[in-house]
C-alpha cells in the first residue's frame, strides 16, 4: 500500500468519526447522554459496592445473592406498574423524580457509612428501594407511545420542504403501523407541531445533501428520520394528485446545475 492509499483511508476514517460523534453538536442530546451514562455509572457502582459491603460484613455468599433477589424482586414486581405510570404520567417527571429518589438514595447510604452504622440490613433496604425505582423509572426511558393507535405519520421531505404525508395506522392487535405488515394508509396533513420539525431540521436535512427523506412522527414525536429508500411516496401520489418522483428529480438536477454553477434548464 502506497503513501497515496494510507492518506485516503486516514482522511475517510477522519470523515468517518467526524460523522459518527456529529450528534454531540447538539446540545440536549449531549445533556441527555451524559445525564443517561452518569445516570447507569452511578447504579453501577452502588451495586458492585453494596456487593462488597455487604461480603465485608457478613463473610457471606449467600448475603450477596441474598441482595441480588432483594433489587430483583420488586424489579419484577413493579415494572408492570411503572408501565401504567409511564403511559398515563409525564415520563419526564417520572424521570425527574426517580432520579433524584436515586440521588437521596445514595446520600443516605453514605451518610450511615460515614456515622458508622452500616448494617447488612441498611444494604438490603438500599437494594429493595434500588430495585423498586428502577421498575418505576425504565419504562418511562422506553415507553409505548399510546399516540400511535391514531397512526404513524410519514412526511417527505424534498431537499429539506415537507413535500407530503401519509398516516399509517395500525391493524387491530398490532402494534406496528408499517404498511408491510398490514397498516392502513391514510390521506394526512400536517399539524402545526409537524411543520415546526420539518423547519427544524430542513437546514440540516440540505446541508449534508439529503434530497429525498422520509420521517416519522407519532403524535408530537419525531420518531425516525429514513435516508436510504422512504416509502409513501405512492400513497401521496394517490391521495393527493401528485408527482413527488419529478419533484425529487427537479431538486436533484438543480443541486447538479447548482455544482457546476449553471442555471437550471
Amino acid at each position: 500500500m502506497g503513501p497515496t492509499e494510507v492518506g485516503d483511508d486516514a482522511r475517510s476514517l477522519l470523515r468517518y468519526l467526524h460523522r459518527t460523534f456529529e450528534a454531540l453538536r447538539f446540545g440536549p442530546f449531549r445533556r441527555y447522554l451524559g445525564a443517561l451514562i452518569w445516570w447507569n455509572a452511578a447504579m453501577s457502582m452502588q451495586m458492585l459496592v453494596r456487593g462488597y459491603l455487604a461480603y465485608d460484613l457478613t463473610g457471606s455468599f449467600a448475603a450477596l445473592g441474598l441482595l441480588g433477589i432483594a433489587s430483583a424482586v420488586p424489579m419484577l414486581l413493579l415494572s408492570p406498574f411503572g408501565g401504567v405510570v409511564a403511559d398515563r404520567t409525564s415520563r419526564r417527571a417520572v424521570l425527574q423524580i426517580g432520579q433524584g429518589f436515586g440521588l437521596a438514595m445514595a446520600v443516605t447510604v453514605a451518610l450511615v457509612i460515614f456515622a458508622s452504622y452500616l448494617t447488612f440490613w441498611v444494604l438490603l433496604l438500599a437494594s429493595v428501594a434500588q430495585g423498586a425505582m428502577m421498575a418505576l423509572v425504565m419504562p418511562s426511558r422506553q415507553a409505548y407511545l399510546p399516540e400511535v393507535r391514531e397512526g404513524d405519520k410519514r412526511i417527505i421531505l424534498i431537499d429539506g420542504q415537507a413535500a407530503g404525508a401519509v398516516n399509517r395506522v395500525p391493524a387491530a392487535g398490532e402494534a406496528r403501523a408499517n404498511l408491510h405488515v398490514g397498516g392502513r394508509a391514510e390521506k394526512a396533513e400536517l399539524t402545526a407541531r409537524e411543520i415546526e420539525i420539518c423547519a427544524a431540521i430542513g437546514p440540516t436535512l440540505q446541508d449534508r445533501g439529503l434530497v429525498f427523506v422520509g420521517i416519522d412522527v407519532i403524535g408530537d414525536y419525531l420518531t425516525e428520520i429514513n435516508v436510504t429508500s422512504p416509502t409513501g411516496i405512492q400513497e401521496i401520489n394517490r391521495f393527493d394528485g401528485v408527482k413527488l418522483e419529478s419533484q425529487i428529480w427537479d431538486a436533484v438536477e438543480a443541486r447538479v446545475h447548482a455544482r457546476h454553477r449553471e442555471p437550471p434548464a
